[in-house]
């Protein structure tokens, strides 16, 4: 165990014990990860999401909009470079304690992939359980699967929304791209090996690294949906596969190999993903990670 006998994050995880019997067993993850690359190959068509870049300056909105306008268009993703983030500020976890406060109460999923058990628990707390990562394991080594802690899906707490530049595209229908409605903007935080899986949102999606390095894969909405393996009929919300993209059972899930194509990607602190609305998509850190994400219309 990383934590200290008698700590609130002991507590916590012994509270999680209760569920952990339900979490499926996994093995080493370098080699789940390894088996994922593989299994990637086997796509009949595997395709790099285009890229692009921003000029360095303080003022980027308006080539920004100019950039991502062919990727809105043709509703494809584009990951786009040289974001302003405050990767420095926010890799300083005193920084996130001085600005956000410990008393913040914020859900976190404890286990593995579409598995985890939902806790409500301070950010204090969670960022007494990433020290203690950070000194057992370091920012980039995997954590045991039983000891992940992805915060994740959390509104941008106040105190950190004046660091972030949300596209003003998101905001502001002149610009001629989408309604300029933008509905929620969130955190998400975790050590190497934290996962989103595979699913679709409704809405249009920007990912904003911060620090850290992810993993994406995403799959055309277009995609039949029989062969996703969505929905409360393989216990899951309707938009949420059962299928683990890293590592799919074909015996149960045979209509997954038709898949195709599948679009990768890595994105790092200062890239900005556009996920189309219902593009499914599949998301690992590499890395100790902070991303946050825009959604709008």
């Amino acid at each position: 165990m990383i934590w200290s006998k008698g700590s609130p994050v002991q507590a916590m995880f012994q509270y999680g014990g209760k569920v952990r019997s339900q979490w499926r067993s996994v093995t080493d993850p370098q080699k789940c990860l390894n088996k994922a690359i593989r299994h990637l190959h086997s796509f009949s068509r595997l395709l790099n999401i285009p890229t692009a870049a921003l000029p360095v300056g303080p003022s980027i909105q308006k080539e920004f909009s100019e950039t991502i306008a062919s990727s809105y268009f043709s509703q494809t993703p584009m990951i786009i470079r040289n974001y302003p983030v405050p990767t420095e500020r926010w890799s300083d976890r005193a920084y996130l304690l001085d600005r956000v406060g410990s008393d913040l109460h914020c859900d976190v999923e404890m286990g593995h992939y579409n598995q985890a058990e939902k806790l409500n628990i301070t950010f204090g707390m969670y960022l007494q359980y990433l020290q203690q990562c950070s000194e057992s394991h370091g920012d980039t080594s995997n954590i045991p699967v039983d000891q992940l802690l992805y915060l994740a899906q959390n509104d941008l707490p106040q105190g950190l929304i004046p660091d972030i530049s949300v596209p003003d595209l998101c905001k502001d229908s002149k610009i001629g791209l989408g309604e300029g409605h933008l509905y929620q903007t969130m955190l998400w935080m975790g050590p190497k090996g934290s996962i989103s899986p595979l699913h679709f949102d409704p809405l249009h999606n920007f990912l904003i690294q911060v620090c850290g390095r992810k993993r994406v894969m995403l799959i055309d909405r277009n995609q039949s949906v029989e062969t996703l393996y969505s929905g409360k009929m393989f216990g899951q919300q309707s938009n949420t596969s059962a299928v683990d993209l890293e590592n799919p059972d074909y015996k149960q899930y045979p209509l997954f190999t038709e898949v195709s194509p599948v679009y990768k990607g890595e994105i790092g602190p200062g890239d900005v993903l556009f996920i189309p609305s219902k593009w499914w998509h599949h998301v690992r850190s590499l890395d100790f990670s902070i991303s946050v994400n825009a959604w709008w219309r």
